[in-house]
Parts: structure tokens; sequence; C-alpha cells
């Protein structure tokens, strides 16, 4: 019964976010098919065709598919107890949660931050250049009341 239920599928086509929910084409077993794809809560994702999926007749029904899509080829290398959070088509953007407790985001590309304010607590520390182009201080007028103009960079 549960090879019926559980079955190997190959996305072949990328979603649209336009429906209510993310669905994807895929084949198995010579049929090719519109399924769910299926993610953790939280998190979403468009699986790019040839990717391997584990797909479910959800209720025993084979017309009911939902499929979780993944690409084992496609993975960091880990020590045993480390956890990942990864773009499998851009190899060196990873999040690695360490064995050793530490926690690393690797990019060979540039990471932005959006958010009204950002905080740090603890030691930070920059190895390269830390520039601040947009970031200004007013000054109140001068002993003789004479306006002053803003100061550019950090003080």
């Amino acid at each position: 019964m549960l090879r019926k239920l559980i079955r190997w599928a190959r996305i072949t086509k990328a979603g649209t976010d336009a429906e209510q929910f993310p669905v994807q084409q895929v084949e198995y077993m010579g049929k090719v098919a519109d399924s769910l794809m299926v993610f953790p809560y939280g998190m979403h994702g468009n699986v790019p065709a040839d990717s391997l999926g584990l797909m479910f007749a959800v209720g025993g029904n084979p017309e009911n598919r939902a499929t979780i899509g993944f690409a084992p080829q496609h993975r960091p290398t880990l020590e045993e107890g480390e956890v990942a959070f990864y773009h499998p088509l851009l190899p060196n953007l990873i999040i690695k949660l360490q064995a050793s407790g530490e926690m690393l985001i690797q990019s060979d590309l540039k990471i932005n931050i959006v958010a009204p304010e950002t905080e740090f607590t603890g030691i930070v520390k920059a190895n390269g250049k830390v520039i601040d182009d947009t970031h200004q201080h007013s000054q109140a007028n001068d002993s003789d009341g004479d306006s002053q103009v803003n100061i550019n960079g950090v003080l």
C-alpha cells in the first residue's frame, strides 16, 4: 500500500506565485501532472526543473498530489550534527549552524539587510572597510548664533 502513497518525482517546470497555493509540474512513472509543493512553515521556494521530489498521494488519492522538492546533488558539506540553510543553485550562499556552536553566514555575493533599525549586542568586528555613505549629524548653532552645516560620517 505504501508504494502507491509515496513516489519519486522529477520537477519539470517552475511554479508561479499567481495561484493560492504553490503548484509545480512534476513527472512520475511516465506521467506529467501538477502537484502542490510543500515546505516547512515559514519557508517557500520555487524548485527548479530537473530537481528531485518526494511525492505523496494525500489521503490515498493519486490525484491529490503533494511534493517535497529537494536537490541532493547541490548541498553543502556538513559535519555530524550540523544544519544548513542554503541556496541549491548558489553554492557559496550558506547559513550554517556548526557543530562547534558557531553560526557561519557565507556568501560571495552582496548581503543586504533592510530594516528601520539594526541592533548588535556584543563585540562587532569588521575586517575591511566600513563605509558610511548617507549618515549625517546636524549641529546646533554655534556660540555666535551662526548656523552650522551637517556633519557627514560617524562621530
